[in-house]
C-alpha cells in the first residue's frame, strides 16, 4: 500500500502532538519548525501535501501561507487557522479553523491527495503515474516531484526521440531561457538516478551539443528501437 508523504510546518508538543499522531497512522510525516525549514524539507524530500499551522509559530501565518503557496505551487496546502473571522485568500486549498479534530484534518489531507489512475505511461522496462507521480524502474518504485515527474513523461511517451534544452525548458518550465542551464542539469541528473540500476545501461542519454534522449525499446512499436529523430 502506497504511504503519502504529509509535511507538517509549525510544531510544538502540547498543542500539535495529537495531530502528528493521528496523521502518522495513515502517512509519512516530516515535521519543520519554521517556514524556512520547510522549504528546505520540501526541495529534498518532496511531500504530497503540506500542513501550515502557524498557531503555534510567532510569524504573520498569512505572510508565510503565502510565502509557502507561492514557492511550491504544485503541492496542496492546508492551512491551521485561529481567530474569530475567516484569513483572507492565502493560497492555500483548504483552511482549518480552530479548534478541531483531528479526523477533520485527516479528511482534509485526504481529499487533497493525488488519486492513482490507470493511466500508466509505460515505455520498456518503466512507468509512471501522472497522478500519483509514482515511477517504477525494474520493478523498483521511486517518489519524483512535480517537475522530475514531467520530465520523465516527455521522456516515456517520445522514446529516442532528442530533445534540446530548449524544447525541455519550454515544456517543463514555461521559457526558453537556456543561458543558465543549472535547473535542468540537476532535474535531468535526478531522472537519471531515478531510472538506473545497478549493472543496468544508462539509457537516458546525451547528445552532444545537442540534448536528450531516452534510447529504449518502445513496446508499443513491437519492440522495435525507436531511431533519433
Amino acid at each position: 500500500m502506497k504511504q503519502y508523504h504529509v509535511l507538517l510546518i509549525g510544531y510544538k508538543k502540547k498543542q500539535s502532538e495529537p495531530f502528528v499522531v493521528a496523521l502518522k497512522k495513515r502517512y509519512r510525516v516530516s515535521i519543520a519548525q519554521s517556514g524556512k525549514q520547510g522549504l528546505a524539507i520540501a526541495d529534498s524530500d518532496y511531500p504530497h501535501v503540506i500542513v501550515l499551522d502557524t498557531v503555534v509559530m510567532r510569524t504573520s501565518g498569512e505572510r508565510l501561507c503565502d510565502k509557502i503557496a507561492g514557492a511550491l505551487p504544485d503541492i496542496p496546502l492546508v492551512y491551521i487557522h485561529e481567530g474569530p473571522d475567516k484569513p483572507r485568500e492565502c493560497g492555500a486549498d483548504v483552511v482549518l479553523m480552530l479548534p478541531f479534530t483531528p479526523r477533520k484534518l485527516t479528511n482534509a489531507i485526504e481529499r487533497l491527495l493525488p488519486k492513482e489512475s490507470n493511466n500508466l505511461i509505460h515505455c520498456g522496462p518503466f512507468s509512471i503515474d501522472p497522478q500519483t507521480r509514482m515511477f517504477s524502474a525494474y520493478g523498483r518504485e521511486v517518489q519524483l516531484t512535480p517537475k522530475q515527474a514531467l520530465l520523465m513523461q516527455i521522456f516515456l511517451q517520445n522514446p529516442g526521440k532528442v530533445f534540446d534544452k530548449k524544447d525541455l525548458m519550454q515544456q517543463v518550465w514555461h521559457t526558453q531561457y537556456v543561458e543558465d542551464t543549472r535547473t535542468l542539469n540537476v532535474h535531468i541528473s535526478s531522472v537519471r538516478r531515478a531510472m538506473e540500476a545497478e549493472g543496468r545501461p544508462r539509457l537516458l542519454k546525451t547528445k552532444r551539443g545537442v540534448g536528450y534522449y531516452l534510447d529504449v525499446v518502445d513496446t508499443r512499436a513491437n519492440g522495435k528501437r525507436s531511431s533519433k529523430k
